[in-house]
């Protein structure tokens, strides 16, 4: 959805701030949803999720307190 209306937009900044982790760490969950929608096709079928997600960095920046 494409809008150029200021208070749509500040609208939706606000709410999504106050919904959404601020941490970007990807949940089994939502790349399970991914690899399921893949695998409908015979090559997607092998796929997991450490062969996708790598959380090294991302739980460095956690422990150094990047994010609050």
């Amino acid at each position: 959805m494409k809008t150029d209306d200021v208070e749509t937009i500040d609208y939706a900044l606000s709410r999504s701030v106050r919904v959404l982790d601020p941490r970007p760490f990807p949940t089994p969950g939502g790349i399970q949803t991914v690899l399921d929608e893949i695998g409908k096709e015979a090559k997607g079928k092998t796929f997991r999720y450490d062969d996708f997600v790598d959380m090294r960095a991302l739980r460095e920046l956690q422990q150094e307190g990047f994010f609050k």
